[in-house]
């Protein structure tokens, strides 16, 4: 009898453990989901971009400052490592500057977690970066971007009006999205010949790189926009005579636009409701803080449909 009740037991507490509570969400005026965070039970898991990382972690903040009273955590190791830890069935939301490659896409659907689900959430631009007392770079074409990530070794090996000094070259480590971006822009995915240049210096902390150009005149780098506008000695070229600015971006001008993402998938939004009520909580305050953190919003039509995309997937769920 005795070992009859102690299974019954662990049964009922194993029940619990896995009950699903929804009472946190509602129907908003809007038609989407509205989230009552001081209802919210359950941890979440976030890892992945560091160029999402500022605006990621000030929503988490937010969420908590707004009743939430359990852990929701933002792994700050890069977009592709994110999708590693993601595929491997370790995070609840895999946050990513570049769109998740054929190769995890496979891994997600191994996981038998449901469907894949990719948010868009912002826009972002991909900047070259300089030292402020760079007088030389002021516009950049796509063949002397190619040049000084790879085979060039003095600035006038690019443009000979240029002065004959090194190229110093610092670079995202390659777990992050924005390298992996830049790769599929200028060097057709292959990183082979950004691998093999000289004086390269790799970072895992982008506010690492940043400060390590501001302190080089001979530095050149790539980083994610919201970065740039944070730092005070380096300057943005413009690229084939175009500036990353928010018409620019938005109008895809700026041939170094991207989308910004949180990838699920419809398995763990609909079997975890802390997800869903972060995920539903990011898309309706993450505005709040793009411009202020150097992203780009999106138009509302496009914010709504990531909107609409939720509440379609937990409509079961919402009362």
């Amino acid at each position: 009898m005795k070992k009859i009740l102690t299974i019954a037991l662990a049964l009922s507490v194993a029940a619990g453990a896995f009950a699903q509570d929804w009472s946190w969400a509602s129907k908003g005026k809007d038609g989407f989901v509205a989230v009552n965070v001081a209802k919210v039970k359950g941890n979440v898991v976030v890892a992945g971009s560091g160029t999402i990382f500022p605006m990621g972690s000030a929503l988490i903040e937010q969420f908590k400052s707004e009743g939430y009273k359990d852990q929701a955590t933002y792994d700050n190791i890069g977009s592709g490592a994110g999708f590693k830890r993601f595929v491997a069935g370790e995070t609840d939301l895999s946050p990513a500057s570049v769109g998740m490659d054929d190769a995890n896409i496979a891994a997600v659907k191994a996981l038998n977690k449901g469907d894949l689900q990719e948010y868009k959430v912002a826009m972002d631009a991909l900047v070259i970066l300089v030292n402020g007392k760079n007088v030389n770079i002021k516009d950049l074409t796509d063949a002397q971007i190619k040049l000084l990530f790879s085979t060039a070794a003095k600035f006038s090996d690019v443009d000979p009006t240029w002065p004959a000094e090194p190229i110093h070259r610092y670079i995202p480590e390659t777990s992050h999205g924005t390298f992996a971006y830049f790769i599929e822009k200028f060097f057709a995915k292959k990183a082979d010949p950004i691998n093999a240049a000289s004086d390269v210096q790799r970072f895992q902390d982008y506010n690492q790189l940043v400060a390590a150009i501001e302190k080089d005149k001979n530095a050149i780098g790539f980083i994610g926009y919201d970065y740039f506008k944070e730092s005070d000695n380096t300057k943005a070229p413009t690229l084939n005579g175009v500036a990353p600015t928010k018409e620019n971006v938005l109008s895809a001008k700026y041939g170094l636009a991207r989308f910004l993402y949180l990838y699920t998938t419809t398995g763990i939004v609909q079997s975890k409701p802390q997800v869903a009520a972060f995920l539903g909580f990011f898309l309706n305050n993450v505005n709040r803080y793009t411009g202020k953190l150097g992203f780009f919003s999106l138009p509302k039509d496009q914010l709504d449909a990531q909107k609409k995309l939720l509440a379609d997937t937990i409509k079961a769920s919402v009362k």
